[in-house]
């Protein structure tokens, strides 16, 4: 091996370990590309993005039906539906797309820390922990606009610390037409600003307004799709979202559920016991830390939950701020500790616990690695009613389990036959089986199943999940 080679090796070893991690990363991922849609992917999102497919990709508010887009902007869609028909309509393409998104995320994470940091050592660690996160590894397959959030939130932080502002511009637009939580982001960074040029502002308010103007510069694409929203549709916002929107009691539940996910579980304590820890260290050992970017991540941090807890609740909402809190605790240990050896000890310490968690929970949630054994369990269901030929049978069963039944782009259906004669929870005289699962238990529905002198046929386990059918007498 030439001195040469070696010298390239050693330079970038760093951007070695990336490719090597991204690409085991698409190797282990790979089997889920053939899975088929779960949860919100399959009721929601896949049947809006199959819609644009066929309308041909938009962004404009009445190129599908409101049902189904529910008012939000139509980026994530407009981009699903643009690659599906460059790449063809296939579970493996969309799934691949989701891939993708979540993959770029890792090298955008890889970037931003090598930029803050100034450290290889801690852009690989980065990576690793962003990857090794359970709710990442879980989303990455999926089909939902979370992963794209992130990714924008990523670059929109990153080109505004780079003053890239025609960058910054395009890619925070794309951040508040995929989703409106994207707003805070924007608002987060309008307040940072803010807060540092306070002096500015009182010497010079016009000139500190001249050189921020391109800040509101994103505000500008996602207000006229909100008002041609209106023109077209008759309203701003989706109403029933707009009954979401909580305050009192409920806001306090959700916040504290935002705080605990975010902060403390899936074996994030660690994270947020090393950050504290470390920045206890350098006040009383007086170590510098540049706190620009500590404040700025903050403050989009607060910003979002507390948003994110006036509306409608759900833990994959916080994957725009994992990669943002684990950039920000590498970014505070590489500030403190300066010789690598320790760095690495440290990041080993804090990425051990988060591994072990990832790979030995599971759970019927769509942000652990517990809902592909859902999946599994309702496939074989699905494949035992086909080989019994209960199509044409009267099957009670939940929500989820019916769009399966009757619905074959959710890819549950070994052909385009699908069960006709499919009800939600009512069981009554000619009801011949239910089928219930684990990922959505009801009790009550369980209950009346019993009483019903439903007999148990067949039950599909795999780990965690369950999927039983019962037989009426």
């Amino acid at each position: 091996m030439s001195k040469n080679f070696k010298s390239i090796i050693i330079n970038n070893y760093d951007y070695i370990i990336l490719f090597t991690i991204l690409v085991l990363f698409v190797i282990y991922k790979s089997p889920l590309l053939h899975f088929p849609y779960y949860w919100d992917e399959a009721w929601s999102y896949k049947p809006a993005i199959e819609e644009m497919y066929i309308n041909s990709p938009s962004l404009l508010p009445n190129s599908i039906s409101v049902e189904h887009y529910k008012g939000h902007p139509l980026f994530f869609y407009f981009s699903s539906s643009l690659w599906l028909t460059i790449f063809g309509n296939t579970i493996f393409s969309s799934k691949f797309f989701a891939l993708f998104i979540s993959v770029l995320v890792l090298v955008v994470s890889f970037i931003f820390t090598r930029f803050l940091t100034n450290s290889k050592l801690s852009a690989v660690f980065v990576v690793l922990l962003i990857a090794s996160q359970s709710i990442f590894v879980a989303q990455s397959t999926l089909v939902l606009p979370e992963m794209l959030l992130a990714l924008l939130s990523l670059l929109s932080l990153y080109l505004y610390l780079k003053k890239q502002k025609i960058l910054f511009v395009i890619f925070t637009s794309l951040l508040l037409l995929t989703k409106e939580t994207g707003v805070m982001l924007l608002f987060s960074i309008i307040l940072f600003e803010i807060i540092n040029s306070y002096k500015s502002i009182l010497h010079n308010l016009k000139k500190t307004v001249t050189v921020n103007i391109y800040l509101l510069l994103p505000i500008i694409p996602v207000a006229l799709y909100f008002i041609l929203q209106k023109i077209l549709v008759g309203w701003y916002f989706y109403p029933e979202h707009i009954g979401f929107v909580e305050f009192g009691d409920v806001f306090y539940t959700k916040l504290e559920g935002y705080l605990g996910y975010l902060f403390i579980y899936q074996s994030r304590n660690i994270l947020s016991v090393i950050a504290i820890a470390f920045i206890i260290y350098s006040l009383i050992k007086k170590v510098k830390i540049k706190t620009k970017p500590l404040m700025l991540f903050f403050i989009f941090i607060v910003s979002y939950i507390l948003f994110s807890s006036v509306n409608f609740y759900a833990t994959r909402y916080m994957l725009s701020l994992i990669p943002v809190f684990t950039i920000m605790v590498v970014y505070i240990i590489s500030s403190v500790i300066k010789k690598e050896m320790f760095k690495g000890l440290v990041y080993v310490l804090v990425l051990t616990p988060v591994l072990i968690y990832t790979f030995t929970h599971n759970k019927n949630s769509d942000h652990n690695r517990g809902y592909e054994n859902n999946i599994i369990v309702q496939q074989k269901m699905i494949e035992y009613c086909e080989n019994n030929d209960l199509y044409n049978n009267s099957i009670t069963t939940h929500f989820l389990m019916l769009v399966n039944l009757t619905d074959s782009i959710m890819g549950y259906l070994s052909a385009s036959n699908k069960f006709n004669n499919i009800s939600t929870y009512i069981i009554n005289n000619s009801t011949d089986y239910a089928i219930i699962s684990s990922n959505e238990f009801n009790k009550d529905f369980d209950e009346n199943i019993l009483q019903s002198n439903g007999v148990e046929v067949v039950l599909f386990k795999e780990k965690q999940a369950w999927c039983k059918l019962y037989k009426f007498k």
